[in-house]
């Protein structure tokens, strides 16, 4: 259930994360993703994800120790609804990004903001690099 004010609420958390470093389980895509869930809903998905790893190893190690296979499998348990095809995803919808990073359809429609380990803030993708979607 999307809050009232939730597309504010999303907007608002993009802006202020546009040009925020990576960092391992404060500021990585599952906590980014997480943070626009609640931005959404109004609901935390993934309690105690923040600061639950600092490293690659450690997030890879937090999503076994927890009994998933690999990401999409951790989203299927905490991202909502699965939608039957990625390009149905709507503004706010949770995205799996070629199999291996997550991100949100932007507030703005029409791309994906996601972000890696590579470079600085959310960069912005087309959704047809979706694998997988999950709908709030």
């Amino acid at each position: 259930m999307r809050r009232e004010d939730w597309l504010a609420r999303l907007e608002a958390l993009v802006r202020d994360r546009q040009h925020r470093e990576f960092a391992w389980g404060t500021f990585d895509c599952c906590t980014f993703a997480a943070e626009a869930v609640e931005a959404v809903t109004g609901t935390y998905p993934v309690p105690g994800l923040p600061g639950a790893y600092d490293t690659r190893m450690g997030a890879l190690r937090w999503l076994a120790e927890r009994g998933f296979a690999n990401l999409e499998a951790a989203l299927d348990a905490f991202a909502g609804e699965r939608l039957a095809w990625p390009l149905m995803a709507r503004r706010g919808d949770i995205v799996l990004v070629n199999d291996m990073t997550v991100g949100v359809v932007h507030p703005a429609g029409g791309v994906i903001a996601c972000l890696s380990a590579d470079a600085p803030g959310l960069a912005l993708v087309s959704p047809r690099l979706a694998t997988a979607a999950w709908g709030s």
